[in-house]
């Protein structure tokens, strides 16, 4: 095909209504027509099926995105709920993918400050 060749819908579609005009002038055009008649057919419904799809494709990105903060706000009133029941410092927490409040975070963090000032002993002599 020719740099030269346009590709657009609409110029098949002025294609089709000159070769059906001269239609009598062009023996043997009739495979031709015919063929472009159909790919012209098939694109002008694949176009109408791809804006659909792109509509729908942003309306279910929108409602999706719609059930993720409604789904988000209900795990966070969940979460609360079961730490007004169980308390902050209760270890059934965890069965929830909660972390307790308490000695458990405090021992972990004076762990990690006494290694880093173990460290820096070490470093020092």
């Amino acid at each position: 095909m020719s740099k030269t060749t346009p590709k657009t819908l609409e110029s098949w579609k002025s294609l089709l209504d000159a070769v059906r005009e001269t239609e009598t002038e062009l023996p043997g055009v009739a495979p031709f027509r015919d063929t472009l008649t159909e790919a012209h057919a098939r694109a002008l419904t694949l176009k109408t099926v791809r804006a659909s799809l792109e509509a729908s494709t942003g309306d279910a990105r929108h409602r999706h995105r719609e059930a993720m903060a409604v789904g988000k706000d209900a795990a966070v009133a969940l979460r609360g709920f079961v730490q007004s029941v169980l308390g902050t410092r209760n270890e059934k927490l965890l069965l929830y993918d909660m972390v307790p409040l308490g000695r458990h975070c405090n021992r972990r963090r004076k762990q990690a400050v006494a290694s880093r000032s173990s460290a820096k002993k070490v470093a020092a002599k």
